[in-house]
């Protein structure tokens, strides 16, 4: 007997990529729940692209797992499960499968977790960075090392200040003039930037840090500050525009000095909006700016709006590059906290390199602790030995000397067991390239 949950009809108005929180139960079978989460794991494991995730796919994938589990039950109540084979390949499946979730969930909470972290702080930050083309071999890629590597040394021993080190070795014109200063950021940072992003929260304030490569080059952080970070928030403003000729700078300044004392006098917000803003992109919507982080708008104008203290408070005038404003808090966007934030942290990380590395450092450790020795020369050469077939129905297994492959603990795992790993996933790799070929010539 099945039972779905309520969530189950939920899923028709959800969106794909936010599951909703808690870990209910979504179905049962005969009295055994099926959790969410283990339904979850499973599709993400299945559909490994969360740009092809859609409600009609989760459906469809949620049938069958159904009837999967219902099969399950039938089998059990036909007394299939007491007979000792299939308890063995069972019992090797529910392994295999509970490792590696355990291990993914592991993985995942370690990430997500420190990322939530990350969000909880702005950090104050300046660079210096080497460029790095696109087109590179490894002479360009060390060499740009070793310079990075010789101006942090310089750096360390006093020679240069950081400042005189951005004027003489930086590549970033953006921030050259300023120093070498971004300013705030606050994590998540893109793919590619996972270091960079280490680097900047993990160095002291005042502190420079070791040279760190993002998709741009070589970077050698100094922390400025760390603050609290200010989240989000949705404003609106009135602007007048900062004139190009002196003579009428007074005349501007003088025009926001009364638009602000007649609002402060009750003159409505609205009102005030159409007749007086020079902002065109936002007077037909009350000068609204929506919401916004920080770092996305000038200085200036960042510090007085995240400084309003209440819903419906307005600034005094502010003057940015592009004029005066008056600024008015719409609302304060209350910051998540960890188990509010993890679904949207997961569906933003999914392919982020993090999470590849934070994998590999859990097998790393899993090989240290069971005694694992890896033969990688015998590895070398098997993969010296495939060729253009290795993609093909005509690919013939070689036939090598008998080697030890991998040993863990007292167990040896030969080349050849490996070989033969290879020949049953023929057929994935087939279609692999298929797939992959089809999709080069659609582009």
């Amino acid at each position: 007997m099945i039972k779905i949950s309520a969530w189950l009809i939920c899923i028709q108005v959800m969106t794909i990529s936010l599951f909703a929180q808690g870990d209910a139960t979504l179905f049962s079978v005969n009295g055994h729940d099926v959790q969410r989460s283990e339904f979850e794991y499973i599709y993400a494991k299945n559909n490994n692209d969360p740009n092809k995730y859609s409600q009609k796919s989760l459906e469809e994938y949620l049938d069958l797992y159904i009837k999967f589990k219902l099969k399950v039950q039938a089998a059990k109540d036909m007394g299939l499960d007491t007979l000792a084979h299939l308890k063995a390949e069972l019992k090797g499946y529910q392994k295999q499968l509970a490792n590696s979730y355990l291990m993914d969930k592991q993985i995942k909470h370690k990430v997500l977790k420190e990322a939530y972290d990350r969000t909880q702080k702005d950090v104050d930050i300046s660079h210096i960075l080497l460029r790095l083309g696109r087109n590179l071999i490894n002479n360009d890629t060390l060499g740009a090392y070793k310079r990075i590597l010789s101006i942090k040394k310089q750096l360390d021993a006093g020679v240069l200040t950081f400042e005189d080190a951005v004027q003489k070795y930086s590549e970033d014109k953006n921030s050259r003039d300023q120093h070498g200063r971004i300013g705030y950021i606050n994590a998540v940072l893109p793919s590619g930037f996972y270091d960079f992003e280490t680097a900047a929260y993990t160095t002291p304030v005042g502190g420079i840090s070791n040279p760190v490569r993002s998709r741009l080059g070589y970077h050698i952080i100094k922390v400025n500050d760390i603050r609290p970070a200010r989240g989000k928030m949705e404003a609106a403003h009135i602007l007048i525009r900062k004139p190009k000729e002196k003579s009428a700078f007074l005349a501007a300044q003088k025009k926001i000095n009364h638009i602000y004392k007649g609002l402060k006098k009750g003159l409505p917000w609205d009102i005030a909006v159409q007749k007086y803003s020079e902002d065109q992109t936002t007077k037909d919507s009350n000068g609204s700016l929506g919401v916004f982080g920080i770092s996305k708008f000038d200085p200036a104008f960042e510090d007085a709006a995240f400084a309003l203290q209440n819903d419906g408070d307005i600034s005094e005038p502010v003057l940015t590059k592009y004029g005066w404003h008056i600024i008015k808090r719409i609302s304060k966007k209350k910051s998540p906290d960890f188990s509010q934030a993890k679904s949207a942290l997961d569906n933003k990380l999914r392919n982020d390199e993090r999470i590849q590395r934070a994998r590999k450092a859990i097998v790393s450790q899993i090989i240290a602790q069971n005694n694992i020795t890896e033969y990688k020369e015998v590895y070398l050469e098997i993969v010296r030995s495939l060729d253009s077939t290795f993609y093909t129905y005509q690919w013939v297994t070689p036939q090598p000397k008998k080697q030890a492959l991998i040993l863990i603990g007292d167990k040896i795992i030969y080349n050849a067991d490996f070989i033969k790993f290879l020949k049953k996933q023929r057929g994935k790799r087939v279609r692999t390239k298929i797939y992959r070929d089809y999709d080069i010539a659609l582009r």
